[in-house]
């Protein structure tokens, strides 16, 4: 991988609120132990299919529809 590649992992079919605990978990976990930069939330089959982006320092709701 180069030196300078930005790693951001993709959690999937987060299709409901109730979906968005474990994928915040997750997301937070990635986030502390890897080198993994962001965390996208998304359901890629959905209208808007980013709905958060989650990095170390904040948590960004792209769209909260769901």
């Amino acid at each position: 991988m180069p030196s300078r590649a930005r790693v951001v992992a993709l959690i999937n079919k987060v299709e409901t609120l109730a979906d968005r605990r474990p994928a915040h978990e997750t997301a937070e976990q990635l986030l502390t132990k890897s080198t993994i930069e962001s965390v996208v939330l998304a359901s890629v089959r959905g209208d808007e299919p980013v709905l958060e982006v989650c990095t170390r320092r904040k948590r960004a709701i792209v769209s909260d529809a769901r």
